[in-house]
């Protein structure tokens, strides 16, 4: 490829400077104008043909960069993220740690093409089950469309030590909440509170309609909007069909689930309690969807409802 982009450019400076030698060979010519022609043959020609030969290497030696290797180590056991990362058809950058836990350690990164941040979720040994459990509850929710949770986008091996990392897994999720997080929702002002408050309502609502209960519920709260986000569903639980009589241990994570949710709630907030949870159940009704008996009493009792 370079001989050929070498002797294009020969032609295309061997062209004046030919038609020039011609008319030094021509009859009637000056003196002068041959002098002329011939310091222009060399200017054009000679001069730009050697430094052309010092531009065209003999060979090309290719570089290749070496990925940066970030690990951490806990208790639980070491995480070690490449950079980039392969994720499906993702590459991925920049790891960040948010937090670890019992479930498994939890990084941001970030994707070249789109700049758009992604979350990893890596598994220990022992959590792989349930860090497999939430991403299959995750995209349940998804297809029944519940707002305000994290998307489990796909799952996929930890193996960076065969002897220790062949039972690991990790999950890729989405969205990344930006912006400052509020510690509770006591921290917003009244309009933001009031918002914040119906989002979670509705949340749980539409995560009861799904047929799921979820334990130790944690959410991120936008202390610059007051949105709402759903996270680490690895103890949920996808219940048995409503048509279905619910277990006792099902029961008790129905209950569970209310419990915490009605815990977040400031004081205050009863009028506006009570109007989204009385509104979503007639929504459902009213489109053929029904609520559990069970999950109707829990929402009566706990939120001092009248009958629904």
């Amino acid at each position: 490829m370079l001989v050929h982009h070498a002797r294009l450019l020969i032609l295309q400076l061997l062209l004046p400077g030919a038609a020039c030698l011609s008319s030094i060979h021509a009859g009637g010519v000056s003196s002068r104008i041959r002098c002329s022609c011939a310091k222009a043959f060399l200017q054009t020609i000679l001069v730009p043909l050697a430094a052309t030969s010092v531009a065209i290497p003999v060979h090309a030696e290719v570089v290749v960069k070496q990925p940066t290797v970030y690990a951490w180590q806990w208790e639980n056991g070491a995480v070690v993220i490449p950079d980039p990362l392969l994720f499906a058809d993702k590459v991925l950058h920049q790891p960040r740690l948010l937090g670890s836990g019992g479930g498994g350690a939890v990084f941001a990164v970030t994707q070249d093409s789109s700049q758009r941040s992604y979350v990893v979720k890596t598994s220990w040994a022992s959590s792989t089950e349930s860090i497999e459990n939430e991403c299959r509850v995750l995209q349940l929710l998804e297809e029944k469309h519940v707002t305000n949770v994290e998307r489990c986008l796909g799952i996929q091996p930890y193996v960076r030590d065969v002897r220790t990392d062949a039972r690991r897994v990790m999950i890729l999720l989405e969205p990344v909440m930006k912006g400052p997080i509020a510690a509770s929702l006591a921290d917003l002002s009244p309009h933001l509170q009031s918002r914040s408050v119906e989002m979670i309502l509705k949340t749980m609502l539409e995560i009861l309609s799904a047929n799921v209960a979820v334990t130790d519920v944690q959410t991120l709260v936008s202390q610059e909007t007051g949105d709402i986000l759903f996270i680490d569903f690895s103890e949920a639980r996808i219940l048995s069909p409503s048509t279905e009589p619910l277990s006792f241990m099902e029961q008790a994570l129905l209950s569970n689930f209310v419990q915490e949710v009605s815990a977040m709630i400031p004081k205050g907030q009863e009028a506006l309690v009570s109007r989204v949870v009385s509104q979503f159940v007639k929504e459902q009704e009213s489109s053929g969807k029904h609520l559990s008996a069970h999950t109707l009493i829990l929402l009566e009792e706990q939120f001092l409802l009248d009958e629904i």
